[in-house]
């Protein structure tokens, strides 16, 4: 699956497809993690704390 980097302000962003989201179970306002792997960038959802 590919997606486009768009300028959203003075950052870049991406789109997550929908597929992906209902894949991982993150919504709109969920906290997820940066970090960079070798050459990739990871996004990993993080855990609430209940």
């Amino acid at each position: 699956m590919t997606t486009i980097v768009t300028k959203w302000g003075n950052s870049l962003a991406v789109r997550i497809p929908r597929a992906l989201v209902q894949q991982v179970q993150i919504q709109e306002g969920s906290d997820v993690s940066l970090s960079i792997s070798g050459d990739s960038i990871v996004i990993t959802p993080r855990k609430r704390k209940k």
